[in-house]
């Protein structure tokens, strides 16, 4: 079998077990999605019941509101008096009040009206005469009707039993507290008993799935009403989530939930069989990954062991053969690769090594031509010839020079800052000579500050840019001052360069600020004695708390101040970093 068929029987398996993860994964999605529109289309069923109970609940609540404006009636009757105490006349009056306003404009709803006096008498008219036995007065929903002063209070469901049926007929009472308006005064209670026969067609007139239920329920968890006539009164029983899918909506009127439950069997019926199918394909898969776990070992096994050689030929070990036990493709890789080694090998024996040898002399000729010590000694005659001919200008400048380029040959990265300030003044006499306009310089530093060890190239780039930016446009003398202060209290020292040149404008100013404050994060195209670089160098070494301010004021000049703590002592010195060396060796002279 050559490679190709080995690969393409590798593919062919990758692919099988993708298909079968897909289709895995496009089940789950499916058996998901279904149950969230379902879980949908139930909560927007269950909020359109309860907003139709709400509806009619409401109107019937609203209805015994009624005698509080017929003030004429059931007031003016029963208000001081008791209800055994009414004339003939005065019964008959209040009786047709009850049967015109309650029970004959809703024969289907009200089965019954009880209006109660204070002393307890009571007036009890039934639909049609169906009488039944129920003492509205002995329940809970009375007693809260009489608390809640005017407010309406609703029952749970009682079971009660006509006179013209053999069978209980479910069905709840709304009590209202009769009040005289102007005095807050209680003078009566009106109770409408309610059946379900509306309820009952609201909630059949819903299709559900095989299996569901609807019912309505308390606050006490306890169910009000249910198409299931055996369930009314019971407590709501618990149900699995993991079997039942439940919506819920609250009623606005009264206290009441409705609960709708589909059982998840009706909704994925298909689950069962999906999930056979998805065993089948688990062990598929676990056959197949073990496998192409054995056949992929035998594939790679040789690309591995030709991995492991070419990396050691990375590292110049050339004496390595590869050994093929087979004729595909891999063997002629192998083959190749043998081939390779035994070439460079070859070509390095013969060439580059005498290549590098001649590349070495060249290096060492160049890098004699440019010791340091031959241009010091250059320098140096230089500056005795100019004295000699007496030009002590001249002198100064090149022995100056001659300081400032064996600091940097030095490659410095802690001094003092005694020697920092030494350094500047040789660079400062080289840029007076310069300009057309030489500045004057104020340094002030205290004897203890300056043994103090800082960075290298500190100071110099600040006093630079002074120059630069600040006094070189300007045509006039300016003023350099460099200010050292050592805050022994904070452990910090205050470095502050103050020109007196040509200053920055507000925006420019602002621009400035928001590149040192950004100087950690993003590149500077400038050279590295800018203000960014020495920004950097102050975090990196010293934390993120300390660095530079600046502040500038157009035509008045500009300030730099940079603060450094005063006990960080490098602990480990690199090349050059040794604090206790001059500068130089040679001194000024004229």
């Amino acid at each position: 079998m050559t490679f190709k068929q080995k690969l393409n029987l590798s593919y062919t398996l990758i692919i099988v077990i993708l298909i079968v993860i897909v289709s895995y994964c496009h089940y789950l999605i499916h058996l998901s999605n279904t149950k969230q529109n379902m879980e949908v289309t139930m909560d927007e069923i269950s909020n359109q019941i309860a907003l139709n109970l709400d509806v009619y609940v409401s109107e019937l609540v609203s209805s015994t509101i009624q005698p509080l404006y017929d003030r004429t009636q059931i007031e003016r009757l029963i208000t001081g008096k008791s209800i055994d105490s009414l004339k003939l006349n005065e019964t008959t009056q209040l009786e047709n009040y009850i049967r015109n306003t309650y029970l004959y404009p809703n024969s289907q709803d009200i089965m019954a009206v009880h209006v109660f006096d204070r002393a307890g008498g009571s007036l009890n008219l039934y639909q049609k005469d169906q009488q039944y036995v129920y003492a509205p007065q002995s329940t809970s929903a009375f007693v809260e009707a009489v608390k809640k002063h005017g407010k309406s209070a609703v029952s749970n469901t009682t079971l009660v039993r006509p006179s013209n049926s053999q069978t209980e007929t479910p069905m709840f009472s709304i009590f209202r507290q009769l009040n005289i308006f102007e005095l807050n005064q209680p003078y009566g209670m009106l109770v409408l008993d309610i059946n379900f026969s509306k309820i009952d067609r609201l909630l059949r007139n819903v299709e559900l799935e095989q299996g569901s239920s609807l019912t309505l329920v308390n606050e006490q968890n306890q169910i009000i009403y249910s198409m299931d006539r055996n369930l009314i009164t019971s407590p709501a029983p618990a149900l699995d989530a993991h079997q039942w899918l439940q919506a819920e909506a609250n009623l606005e009127t009264i206290p009441w939930t409705i609960r709708l439950d589909v059982p998840l069997n009706s909704v994925l019926n298909r689950k069962e069989m999906l999930l056979t199918s998805l065993l089948i394909m688990v062990a598929a898969i676990l056959a197949a990954v073990l496998f192409s776990g054995w056949f992929s070992r035998k594939v790679t096994l040789p690309l591995e062991q030709l991995r492991r050689l070419m990396r050691r030929a990375e590292y110049g070990e050339f004496n390595l053969k590869f050994r093929a036990k087979s004729q595909d493709e891999i063997a002629h890789l192998g083959n190749s690769f043998n081939q390779m080694t035994t070439r460079i090998k070859e070509l390095i024996d013969r060439s580059y090594v005498a290549e590098i040898r001649q590349r070495d002399a060249q290096f060492s000729a160049l890098q004699s031509q440019i010791n340091p010590h031959f241009l010091f000694n250059t320098l140096e005659t230089i500056r005795m010839t100019a004295e000699t001919e007496g030009n002590p200008e001249t002198v100064k400048m090149i022995a100056s020079l001659g300081k400032l380029l064996k600091v940097n040959f030095q490659q410095q990265s802690w001094v003092t800052i005694r020697q920092e300030l030494d350094y500047i003044e040789h660079y400062l006499l080289l840029q007076s000579a310069r300009l057309s306009y030489p500045p004057t310089i104020e340094i002030e530093c205290g004897e203890s500050a300056k043994n103090i060890p800082i960075l290298a190239f500190l100071i110099q780039p600040l006093v630079e840019n002074s120059i630069l930016h600040g006094l070189r446009p300007i045509s006039r003398p300016g003023l350099i001052r460099i200010h050292i202060a050592e805050n022994q209290a904070d452990a910090k020292i205050e470095i502050a360069i103050t020109d007196d040149g040509a200053g920055m404008t507000p925006e420019r100013l602002e621009a400035v600020r928001s590149r040192i404050r950004l100087s950690s994060d993003e590149p500077s195209p400038e050279a590295s004695i800018g203000l960014l670089n020495i920004q950097r160098r102050i975090k990196l070494s010293y934390g993120n708390k300390y660095g530079l301010e600046i502040d500038s004021r157009e035509d008045r000049g500009t300030s730099v101040v940079c603060r450094i703590p005063c006990n960080q002592i490098p602990k480990r010195h690199g090349k050059g970093d040794d604090l206790d060396h001059e500068y130089i060796s040679y001194g000024d002279r004229g």
